[in-house]
């Protein structure tokens, strides 16, 4: 996946060293893999993976990075997130996600 515009609060997933500022030309974002549907948000993003847990577990992986102060990414606490972190203890397979401005939402595989 490529990546490039305001990097503000990790929101494009380069890691601490690109977590404010401007990038102009598209950077490749070698932390996801196999992304089948990315959602964007004004201050975080929401990538969906083929990544497995393990060869045995059926769920997207779905990865978040960016701002997360109302814990907008999901991930169990409200730390801004420079790297995309795996959304953990997910029950459910989700095929489309969407960013709000302090929220996110998912639909499920059985919608």
């Amino acid at each position: 996946m490529f990546v490039t515009g305001n990097m503000d609060n990790g929101k494009l997933g380069l890691g601490s060293a690109w977590s404010s500022g401007l990038l102009l030309n598209f950077t490749h974002n070698e932390q996801l893999q196999k992304v089948k549907y990315v959602a964007c948000g004004p201050n975080h993003m929401l990538a969906i993976t083929d990544n497995k847990l393990d060869s045995t577990d059926p769920r997207s992986g779905i990865y978040a990075c960016g701002l997360n102060s109302r814990g907008q990414l999901g991930i169990g606490n409200k730390e801004d997130q420079n790297d995309p972190k795996k959304i953990p203890n997910l029950k459910e397979k989700f095929k489309k996600v969407v960013c709000g401005q302090n929220f996110s939402m998912g639909l499920t595989t059985n919608n």
